[in-house]
């Protein structure tokens, strides 16, 4: 099992990324997205359907940026989450996300997220390592609260995908979480889930 091992400064402390990766994760490649291929993405008019892209931000640097993500709410969960994943001494940042009802009235929202260690998120092997994290928190949640591994199965799909950094242009690789909820208060729950996943991996305790 390789270990990946980085180091940068933030506002003057040393934060190190120690990363395991295996090949034994199967998550799945989404080859057929019509969403960015560069970012950061540019803000776009008010579409058709009502819908507003406010364009992508760098929550690292700029973390009262987030206030311009109208789709991160507390209500739906994705603010604190979001805020958590973009702080300083993180081993991740986010890329762009939704999050609204759907025609069938199901409550649904998407994160797309990526490791800030260049070398690693150049390599498909970090997703494929996130997907067995996953599969270890959910059994590690199934021990601690009967029918949630379920529940998070039923209700979440990840994928991956390429996409390129400008303006190197350098092609890394993300993730995209998708998730699907009877309704905003429930879709809260499933990102409080999630969000505790974060924390213990970065933690180590998936390890």
């Amino acid at each position: 099992m390789p270990v990946f091992l980085s180091s940068s400064t933030k506002g003057g402390r040393k934060v190190s990324y120690r990363v395991l990766l295996t090949r034994s994760g199967v998550m799945k490649e989404d080859r057929e997205s019509n969403r960015f291929q560069g970012w950061p993405f540019h803000a776009e008019e008010r579409r058709e359907d009502g819908e507003i892209n406010n364009g992508a931000f760098d929550l690292i640097s700029q973390p009262h940026k987030i206030d311009s993500i109208h789709e991160a709410t507390d209500a739906n969960g994705l603010r604190p989450l979001i805020k958590y994943l973009n702080r300083p001494v993180g081993c991740f940042m986010t890329l762009g996300c939704a999050a609204g009802i759907e025609d069938d009235g199901l409550y649904y929202s998407y994160l797309e997220l990526t490791i800030r260690y260049a070398e690693l998120a150049r390599s498909t092997d970090w997703p494929q390592e996130f997907e067995q994290k996953w599969k270890h928190f959910l059994e590690r949640a199934e021990s601690q609260t009967e029918g949630i591994r379920h529940l998070l199965e039923e209700s979440c799909r990840m994928t991956y995908r390429h996409f390129y950094l400008r303006p190197e242009i350098d092609r890394r690789l993300l993730v995209c979480m998708d998730l699907r909820a009877v309704s905003e208060a429930h879709h809260r729950i499933l990102i409080s889930h999630a969000q505790r996943f974060f924390e213990l991996l970065e933690s180590g305790e998936l390890n």
